[in-house]
């Protein structure tokens, strides 16, 4: 490709614009290359290997001459600046609450402590640690049997209390004394709201299924039935008036609803858990409004 350049015309163009430029000599001051005397040195030694003594060794040198990657650590103490280089590696001092903690370890602490425990043997062996049953006094013994007693009391309470059913249903003393009868116990539906024919049928359908059963008391048959008493009452009864005990307080109880509401509607909000606050002047709306003409932007 170039021999067909130069061939053609347009080469003629490029060359009489190219200008090859010689550098001539400035002085006869002879500037040879500068190499160290040490690279001198080392270029005219013969033996140049790894034995060789004066040269330090690299670390790539020294991994190789102690295992290889893996093995070998590199030492990071060995050019510590200290006063003296014996310090290099000793073992750095751990400081706790600006204390040496090497100050409070004794060297001989196993063998003082296994000292410790055959005296500690030899005198239990002689009985020096057995206390006498004649120095305890009477009151003494007294106050021990009597916590002794107290121990056991609670452990057979605790006891109790574990295996003690305490699913079922608890009546209070009001309760069991007014379901002595069964004619108490239908007055007592009828004041959780049943009719006086739903609270008779329910007490005889309990009546005959707890038949077979071993107790037949009113108050147990009154306490089983407190979930169907329930349900019964929550089909019959409405739930706005529960807890109400006239129409009265029923409505004065809405007329409060309502005026707590007052607030919440003047104020436009979705319940009592709206706590948005509405932006008077909206920023982007506001900012650079001009008051005459139709101009409403900046």
């Amino acid at each position: 490709r170039v021999e067909m350049k130069l061939k053609g015309n347009k080469v003629n163009s490029v060359l009489n614009k190219l200008n090859v430029a010689q550098p001539g000599r400035r002085d006869t001051v002879e500037r040879p290359a500068c190499i160290p005397t040490a690279v001198l040195e080392r270029r005219t030694r013969q033996d140049d290997t790894m034995a060789d003594a004066e040269r330090p060794l690299l670390e790539r040198e020294l991994e190789a001459n102690h295992g290889g990657p893996g093995v070998y650590n590199i030492d990071l103490k060995k050019r510590y600046l200290l006063a003296s280089d014996e310090w290099r590696h000793d073992v750095i001092p751990e400081i706790m609450n600006g204390k040496n903690v090497a100050d409070f370890i004794d060297p001989d602490i196993e063998e003082k402590l296994a000292e410790l425990e055959r005296e500690e043997e030899r005198l239990a062996a002689e009985g020096l640690y057995d206390s006498p049953e004649e120095s305890e006094d009477e009151e003494e013994r007294r106050i021990r049997d009597v916590a002794r007693r107290i121990r056991q009391r609670k452990q057979v309470i605790a006891n109790e209390s574990r295996v003690k059913d305490v699913n079922r249903a608890t009546l209070t003393i009001k309760q069991k004394a007014a379901a002595s009868a069964p004619e108490d116990f239908v007055n007592h539906l009828q004041q959780l709201g049943l009719d006086p024919e739903t609270a008779a049928s329910t007490a005889q359908r309990i009546g005959r299924k707890r038949g077979r059963s071993e107790s037949r008391d009113p108050a147990v048959l009154m306490a089983r039935s407190s979930s169907l008493a329930a349900r019964a009452v929550s089909t019959q009864r409405d739930r706005s008036t529960m807890g109400l005990k006239n129409a009265r307080q029923k409505t004065v109880s809405d007329k409060k609803k309502l005026v707590s509401q007052r607030q919440m509607n003047l104020m436009a909000r979705a319940g009592e858990s709206d706590r948005k606050i509405g932006m008077k002047m909206p920023k982007h709306l506001v900012t650079g409004k001009r008051s005459i003409g139709s101009n409403d932007r900046r």
